[in-house]
């Protein structure tokens, strides 16, 4: 894929904090949210029907994710990967990626991606929005916020949509285990902060690639498992932080994914107006921005 090349229109020291974070007060036309860095727990409650589960009535079963201590993949607390894109075709087109992180392993006996891994692979909580293009997105938003003199330390991402499904979406989601779990988001709703970026300005894109050090965010949906045993709607409600299994052994990965992904954080704002560049008395002059890369 091509690299990324856009005009840069901050010059000078006095200026450059003015221009720039007056191009960020304008909202993100479209960006990046992509990292592994993060995990979480949660809760599902499964209902016989949708006008229950969307009544929050008649509830049968209520399905914990966390860590209950025990080393399988029953009740751990589990890894995610994000890789959203929005309008920025030069790092993707739309993806809409959030599942959890199977490909990672310590092992050294050669089973290949994600074996013995208990908190990014399948088991109960494990999930798969996928999507791949998109399509299923209502409304999606991304952008940077608090700038501290030097960087942009914040990233949100808001993300709703519609019926993503296991046949052209690779949707799915483990209440039990990884048997009979595919089936349909028929809504979910992402809201998402990243903390600790280093987010750095170059005309009318800023990005960060460093990994984030904190998180606030949840995801909500309701999920209808159809065609196995598993057959109901569940509503989910999770709930991220940054405890990563993942991260924690990233010095001891193994097999085809052997190093722990980048992160990337980008946002794609308007261009200024040339009538404002030329009051402002700035030139103009090409600058690359480095790609990561994404995740397979």
């Amino acid at each position: 894929m091509n690299t990324l090349t856009k005009r840069s229109l901050c010059y000078g020291a006095a200026l450059a904090t003015v221009v720039c974070t007056g191009i960020a007060s304008a909202s993100a036309l479209g960006g990046v949210f992509s990292t592994d860095r993060f995990g979480y727990t949660g809760t599902v409650t499964r209902y016989d029907t949708e006008a229950d589960a969307r009544n929050a009535v008649n509830a049968t079963e209520v399905v914990a994710i966390e860590d209950d201590g025990t080393p399988d993949n029953a009740h751990e607390h589990r890894d995610a990967s994000f890789s959203f894109v929005n309008n920025a075709s030069d790092y993707g087109t739309d993806q809409n990626i959030l599942m959890g992180s199977w490909w990672y392993t310590t092992n050294t006996l050669g089973q290949g991606p994600g074996w013995g891994n208990h908190h990014g692979n399948t088991g109960i909580g494990f999930m798969q929005l996928y999507d791949a293009d998109g399509s299923t997105d209502s409304s999606i938003s991304m952008d940077f916020s608090n700038f501290d003199g030097t960087h942009w330390t914040e990233f949100t991402l808001s993300a709703q949509g519609t019926n993503a499904t296991a046949a052209d979406d690779y949707a799915r989601f483990s209440v039990y285990g990884n048997v009979g779990d595919g089936g349909t988001y028929l809504d979910y709703n992402l809201n998402i902060t990243a903390t600790g970026l280093e987010g750095v300005q170059t005309g009318n894109i800023i990005e960060a690639n460093n990994h984030p050090t904190g998180v606030n965010g949840t995801f909500t949906g309701l999920f209808m498992a159809s065609g196995g045993a598993n057959d109901g709607f569940y509503a989910i409600e999770l709930a991220f932080d940054t405890q990563n299994w993942a991260y924690d052994n990233r010095n001891d990965l193994t097999s085809t994914y052997d190093n722990f992904f980048d992160s990337q954080f980008v946002a794609v704002h308007p261009v200024p107006e040339p009538t404002t560049l030329s009051l402002l008395g700035l030139g103009l002059a090409g600058m690359a921005i480095r790609r990561r890369r994404q995740k397979a």
